[in-house]
């Protein structure tokens, strides 16, 4: 069945790396506010004595937490996440600052301040899966005031100030384009393992010859369309179709074509169910299966009668056939009940076919769920036999 829900692998890989960086982003963010907090601890905390006139500045570095909570929580739910957390990073970046600006004023020597950014720039610099604009903001306003901590010391030269002010992008482009690659290459490859394996399972599923759904994929499709069918409360039908006389046509043409035969009506039920919500499958030999959801078996008996038109006009001769000049299918159709699981409801579609063929050949039946059919046993070696069902 080709799901709607179904999402490429690229889709769920690149779905992936989204929220890792937002993971990052918000990182960015909470590192900074982390820092506000730190300086407003030295701020409000005097070393030497715990004055209260120095609380206010404690508070407000625990609102400035509360601040990156709020950031957090509009970040996702909003469209344009990355402007609000860069947003974020610069205004707790800035309060970082002026907080560091103050604490150096009172208390810290500057080289103390300059050991808080450097400290909060390394811890952002595990945010590496960050978005560039979120780094770069939370970045800047570090550099900004790393440099002029620097200038305000004595003796220092301007090329001291460059070199020590460099090493912040340094080290940001460095651990990001490094850290970053490889986080690529290994998404690449587990990005092609994932492919790799997506393709066995469908493989799995396929039908060698035909290249439809085997007995596998439609055990699947039709446990995964009962389960919809049954929370949404909405219809379900399936068609068993065997082809008519089939032994005695590869008997009489041979082995390939009895594949060519079969190949073709693999070709015809394709072209008569295109819904992608449809399955068609090859069950066993000559026998055929098809999943409509949301379809009535009403709806389902008109999409078999269309099929064996089309068969009809492929033209395939059968010489050993005692119904028709060409090849022609019998056809079972039930619709999912109330009752149902999966054995009763495909058991209720696969005894319709058996009556099909009972009936005459080249027909559809709708076997309903209350319908007496269904408690009947067609399917008995004595009653195969004497139906002359062997060779179908």
């Amino acid at each position: 069945m080709k799901q709607d829900v179904s999402i490429s692998i690229n889709a769920i890989t690149e779905q992936i790396r989204y929220k890792i960086i937002n993971y990052g982003s918000m990182w960015v963010v909470a590192t900074q506010a982390l820092l506000c907090f730190t300086v407003g601890y030295y701020v409000g905390i005097d070393s030497r004595s715990a004055s209260p006139e120095y609380f206010p500045e404690l508070v407000y570095s625990i609102a400035l937490l509360f601040f990156a909570c709020i950031v957090f929580s509009w970040a996702k739910r909003s469209q344009h996440r990355d402007i609000l957390l860069a947003f974020g990073a610069l205004f707790t970046s800035g309060c970082a600052i002026l907080l560091t600006h103050i604490t150096n004023a009172a208390f810290l020597a500057p080289d103390d301040g300059k050991k808080i950014l450097l400290i909060s720039f390394l811890i952002m610099l595990m945010s590496w899966n960050a978005s560039r604009l979120v780094l770069g903001i939370g970045t800047l306003p570090i550099v900004l005031f790393y440099t002029y901590l620097t200038s305000t010391q004595p003796d220092v030269a301007l090329i001291d100030i460059v070199i020590s002010s460099a090493k912040f992008p340094i080290l940001l482009i460095v651990f990001y384009s490094t850290v970053r690659k490889f986080f690529e290459f290994v998404e690449e490859k587990l990005s092609d393992k994932i492919k790799k394996i997506h393709r066995l399972e469908k493989n799995s599923h396929l039908d060698e010859l035909t290249r439809i759904k085997n007995r596998k994929g439609f055990n699947s499709d039709l446990n995964l369309a009962i389960d919809t069918a049954r929370r949404s409360d909405s219809k379900l039908a399936i068609a068993i179709l065997d082809i008519d006389f089939f032994k005695q046509y590869n008997d009489t043409k041979g082995h390939p074509a009895g594949d060519l035969c079969l190949k073709t009506v693999a070709a015809t039920l394709r072209s008569q169910c295109r819904r992608s919500i449809d399955s068609v499958c090859r069950i066993g030999g000559e026998e055929f299966a098809l999943i409509m959801p949301a379809t009535s078996a009403n709806q389902a008996a008109s999409v078999a009668d269309n099929i064996r038109m089309a068969l009809s006009k492929t033209r395939i001769q059968h010489p050993k056939s005692t119904i028709s000049d060409y090849v022609t299918v019998s056809i079972g159709i039930a619709e999912f009940g109330a009752k149902d699981d999966f054995e009763s409801f495909y058991q209720r579609a696969d005894k319709a076919m058996y009556k099909a063929k009972v009936g005459g050949r080249d027909q559809s039946i709708i076997c309903f769920e209350e319908c007496a059919l269904c408690n009947s046993d067609l399917q008995t070696n004595a009653n195969v036999d004497a139906l002359g069902l062997n060779g179908k």
